[in-house]
């Protein structure tokens, strides 16, 4: 999250269908790019002189580390805030017209285990889906934490978007406090169906939600009437983030919390870290389906 890039880049590969057109870069296998058939562009432009990410896939870590470092095995790694899988390459695995498949094969630098991600980017008419693999293919039990940005153009301004529930919940909602998690949860209501995402309800420009049930929400511009459904399947929290002054609102399933200024320095009990035996496989789904 904090690797800025300094050139905006374009897309290596396309993938498109009678609805949309997605342009995906191999680099993180970052999505660059998501247009709809009328030409309407869904994601942030990726401006370097602001943010020069779009949809950074973060692995094997999403949120900031306390001293930007952990221990496993008795020895201390050190890791950017984000991870390190957005700036790495992935390969091709497979390719057809609606359907791509990428891998990212570790040890790489500051997570130096046997694992491989597969992010796959499908498009089926209005839906547009992403699902990751991990995969432990070595003989200890593999820890990670794993989770995508996705940052949506709002040219109209932030100020007019919603973020909807498909019922009454009551989530348990964070900020963060001087570069760390608070760990004191804040209070957003009661049976709400959903939140404005003005700097009010965005303290600091950054709230991350858990507990919601259907695992679901939709991002709605009261101005232009864009509805976009993100539902989500094995991620337990859900972090909405903008950065001042820039046009875009980054909504981002993720399975871990950051740390705490006080949190366990040890990977394996870091909050909501995941464990996946030797030899085993664990899929996480994102479904994005156009409302309009």
């Amino acid at each position: 999250m904090t690797d800025e890039m300094t050139e905006k880049r374009t897309p290596d590969l396309y993938l498109k269908n009678d609805v949309m057109t997605v342009g995906v870069s191999l680099r993180g296998a970052e999505l660059l790019t998501w247009t709809r058939a009328d030409g309407t562009e869904l994601l942030w432009e990726g401006l370097p002189s602001v943010w020069g990410h779009v949809s950074p896939l973060l692995f094997p870590f999403p949120g900031v580390m306390r001293e930007g470092s952990y221990l496993s095995g008795g020895r201390r790694h050190m890791l950017p805030s984000g991870g390190v899988a957005m700036g790495l390459p992935f390969s091709v695995e497979d390719q057809t017209a609606s359907r791509l498949i990428l891998k990212l094969a570790f040890p790489q630098p500051g997570y130096p285990f046997e694992a491989e991600l597969l992010a796959a980017v499908i498009l089926r008419g209005k839906q547009l889906t992403l699902e990751y693999d991990v995969v432990n293919p070595g003989y200890a039990p593999l820890y990670y934490g794993l989770g995508r940005q996705l940052a949506f153009t709002c040219p109209e301004g932030v100020e007019f978007q919603r973020l909807l529930f498909d019922q009454p919940e009551t989530p348990e909602a964070y900020r963060m406090e001087g570069g760390y998690l608070d760990p004191d949860p804040i209070d957003t209501g009661r049976g709400i169906q959903q939140l404005s995402l003005s700097g009010n309800t965005l303290p600091g420009g950054c709230l991350i939600l858990g507990g919601i049930r259907t695992g679901a929400v939709t991002l709605l511009s009261v101005k232009t009437g864009r509805r976009v459904r993100m539902d989500t399947e094995g991620f337990r929290y859900l972090r909405v983030w903008r950065r001042p002054r820039a046009s875009f609102i980054s909504i981002e399933p993720w399975t871990t919390l950051p740390d705490r200024a006080d949190s366990d320095i040890l990977l394996s009990r870091k909050d909501g870290i995941e464990q996946l035996p030797a030899g085993k496989t664990r899929q996480y789904r994102q479904i994005l389906t156009l409302q309009e």
